[in-house]
């Protein structure tokens, strides 16, 4: 739906189910949309451009992959536009005109579940993508994708990871998994610096040179940034399982929700 910011009425809609050739997926349909350049992207298996003014379907491309449930990403490399797209066979890379795919790199994911996104590196030249089973680093060259390094250290199954400089942070492990934890692995080597045993299934974002992370049993924690070691500051519970949302920072001030849709605002301090 495009519904308008003055009364919250219905501009305009758009059926995936139509636009896609697919029947709904077993999670739905879970991409973000993505809009850019009077352009509104989104993924399942396939990928669709709509025109945003009126939901008009532009193209979709031809392949037809067994759907994921990740957000695809809009990056240039050089001077054409792309797109980045993940499903639950392995990473698309298709050109943001026409949708022709000039790159596949397969993967494979526990029960073809994939639901992270891809992080452009290095003005479109890298790629870091990660799953419930492995994580990868793939060089990007304008026409085909080659892997610098896979590893276990990193698996992310819903949550993606916050990368900064050279140091990947985020949640290894799974949903209902009580051996989940929080690492730090090298960007360029995908050798594991260090690693927090026990802290928990969840979501991470970073926060200036924080890591803001909310558990799936609701527990927010805030923890340091730093390659040398593991710092965890604060730790609180703040709303009851499960929590899969991702938590949001905004003026100063934070929003988490569960499944049950409590939303909850907390101030920074």
């Amino acid at each position: 739906y495009s519904l308008k910011v003055a009364d919250g009425s219905v501009n305009w809609e758009a059926n995936l189910v139509d636009i896609f050739g697919i029947k709904v997926p077993s999670w739905g349909f879970a991409s973000s949309p993505v809009l850019r350049d009077g352009r509104i992207f989104v993924s399942s298996g396939k990928v669709a451009a709509l025109d945003a003014s009126n939901g008009e379907k532009l193209w979709v491309s031809s392949e037809a992959y067994h759907p994921g449930y990740t957000t695809p990403v809009v990056f240039k490399h050089g001077a054409t536009e792309y797109v980045a797209a993940m499903d639950g066979k392995g990473l698309s890379i298709l050109t943001s005109r026409d949708g022709v795919e000039v790159s596949r790199h397969p993967t494979k994911a526990q029960f073809d579940m994939q639901a992270t996104t891809p992080v452009i590196l290095e003005d479109g030249s890298q790629i870091f993508i990660a799953g419930n089973m492995t994580s990868e680093l793939l060089a990007f060259d304008g026409a085909s994708l080659k892997s610098k390094w896979k590893t276990r250290e990193i698996k992310n199954a819903m949550n993606n990871s916050v990368i900064v400089g050279d140091v990947i942070y985020g949640i290894d492990g799974k949903q209902g998994s009580r051996n989940a934890r929080l690492v730090a692995v090298n960007l360029d080597s995908g050798e594991l610096i260090w690693s927090r045993d026990g802290f928990g299934y969840g979501n991470t974002i970073g926060v200036g040179g924080h890591i803001l992370s909310l558990s799936e049993t609701g527990e927010l924690a805030v923890s340091g940034m730093d390659k040398s070691a593991f710092k965890e500051f604060s730790r609180r519970k703040v709303l009851e399982s499960t929590c899969w949302t991702t938590p949001v920072f905004a003026n100063q001030r934070i929003y988490v929700r569960n499944d049950l849709g409590h939303l909850i605002c907390l101030s920074k301090s």
